[in-house]
């Protein structure tokens, strides 16, 4: 897990793969490895709520976090 942050544009000098710079930060690990085959461009995979870790951000849902009162 981890928190992407802004993407930057380069200089135009660069090749073309090298253009963008996203900032990423507050890496964390899973309780597991996701069972997923990799391949080129993978930028999302469903992670099972179970591997996450009780300190990645309060979740109680993927892609929720918890509302307090």
């Amino acid at each position: 897990l981890m928190d992407i942050g802004d993407t930057l544009l380069c200089p135009e000098n660069l090749e073309h793969n090298q253009k963008y710079l996203t900032v990423l930060t507050n890496h964390r690990w899973l309780l597991n490895p996701v069972p997923e085959r990799g391949g080129k461009d993978i930028l999302q995979v469903d992670i099972p709520e179970h591997m996450i870790p009780l300190w990645a951000g309060g979740l109680s849902k993927l892609g929720s976090r918890e509302e307090s009162d």
